[in-house]
């Protein structure tokens, strides 16, 4: 996998972390769900990504979603989220997702995948 091979769908983020949903461009068409959408937590500093697991998706009232995943959540709207990780600590982000990822930290999700 390199740069290209995935498209973000959501990224959320502020000065510590960036959640952010991709959709794998290098998979066979009829390619499982799970594996072509991923959601994962990049910790900004240590440019490490942890996936997150997910588990289920709901809509909420007032256009916000909820996200599931395998020990952490989120819920978030056109503006913003809060993701609570697995110590039940919430992080305020910005919903970044029509900004361009810039190429290291495409580089730092496509190496993931490469080692995952």
């Amino acid at each position: 996998m390199d740069r290209n091979d995935f498209r973000p769908l959501f990224t959320f983020a502020n000065h510590k972390i960036m959640v952010i949903e991709i959709q794998r461009l290098d998979l066979e068409i009829d390619a499982a769900k799970g594996c072509i959408y991923h959601w994962l937590l990049i910790n900004k500093a240590e440019r490490s990504v942890e996936p997150l697991g997910f588990k289920s998706m709901q809509s909420l009232e007032g256009g916000e979603e909820r996200r599931q995943f395998d020990q952490t959540s989120m819920i978030f709207n056109a503006l913003g989220a809060e993701f609570t990780d697995r110590d039940d600590t919430i992080s305020k982000l910005s919903n970044i997702s029509d900004v361009l990822l810039d190429d290291e930290m495409r580089d730092v999700i496509a190496l993931h995948f490469m080692h995952s």
